[in-house]
């Protein structure tokens, strides 16, 4: 019942974000392209500052290697999670051959049904209710995760006359971003105890 309450506290404060959001759009009090510099600061700033933070707390050599199996579990869990989306991606669109339209939907199904939200707004939900440990674990269980979106993800999910770039290329594209740089960064300084000279205003 607490875990119930807890989740739906957290559901309840993203909901009123976004309901504050719609009636400043609608309003007129932020401007038309507003949602894409807040976009940039979730995505730039927000976010990576989150997972760094979590870093520098959690990460030690004690707590990579107690939960170091993660990673192999998510890996797992992804390989899962495609194979099955071939088959249902098939049952939901039917006919993909008639057009080219049904046969990017079938992409689309196994990019949705592969992926949850395991973003920022996971991070939140899961700091929200478990606590820092807990959104270690989920930062480790989720990195092979945010390494194959970008690899095998972008390959599906971008049309292929307009995917000009090579596996290796969105694999550098995915590993050079915010979060991910923050991620890794984080492990170094836990994992060489620098952490413990990182400014108690950082963290």
């Amino acid at each position: 019942m607490e875990v119930f309450n807890l989740t739906l506290t957290q559901m309840l404060v993203m909901f009123i974000l976004m309901l504050t959001g719609y009636i400043l759009k609608k309003g007129n009090f932020i401007q038309y392209d507003s949602s894409a510099v807040i976009s940039k600061i979730l995505a730039f700033v927000l976010s990576p500052a989150l997972t760094l933070n979590n870093m520098i707390k959690t990460c030690t050599p004690q707590t990579f290697v107690e939960n170091a199996s993660l990673m192999l579990y998510g890996l797992l869990t992804v390989l899962v999670a495609i194979g099955i989306s071939y088959p249902l991606s098939a049952l939901f669109i039917r006919n993909r051959e008639k057009t080219h339209d049904l046969a990017y939907q079938r992409q689309i199904y196994k990019y949705g049904l592969t992926f949850g939200n395991f973003g920022y707004m996971g991070s939140y939900i899961v700091l929200g209710i478990w606590g820092d440990m807990m959104l270690f674990k989920y930062s480790m269980f989720t990195f092979v995760l945010n390494i194959i979106v970008y690899v095998w993800g972008i390959y599906i999910l971008v049309p292929k006359s307009q995917n000009s770039h090579s596996v290796w290329s969105n694999l550098k594209s995915g590993i050079l971003t915010p979060p991910f740089i923050a991620m890794i960064l984080g492990m170094f300084l836990g994992l060489t105890g620098i952490a413990g000279y990182v400014p108690a205003v950082i963290t």
